[in-house]
């Protein structure tokens, strides 16, 4: 809540997908949360830590496409929870295949 001695500030950056005239927010920089795209969704916090998407093993997204991309799994088996994309699967950092 803005008040005389803290003004709240954000920016946002909005843009229109092709074939659309109605923008879409793509990106919004705020001082208490870091930089956020699409949305409130953090991928780097104002303390300048990298924020990982946060998935279970049941609802990992499709690996096709998505090499060299990094998620945190929340359940992952013996203390595994950083997982890294090869194109084909999502891999523990060991090499073996997240199931």
């Amino acid at each position: 809540t803005p008040t005389s001695t803290h003004m709240g500030t954000k920016l946002l950056v909005s843009v229109s997908p092709l074939g659309s005239a109605t923008p879409v927010e793509v990106m919004r920089v705020e001082a208490d949360v870091g930089l956020s795209m699409f949305g409130a969704n953090p991928v780097i916090d104002q303390n300048r830590h990298h924020v990982l998407r946060s998935y279970t093993v049941a609802t990992l997204p499709s690996a096709t496409g998505a090499t060299a991309h990094m998620i945190y799994v929340s359940d992952g088996t013996a203390n595994k929870r950083l997982a890294v994309c090869d194109g084909t699967n999502w891999r523990w950092p060991d090499g073996n295949i997240v199931s």
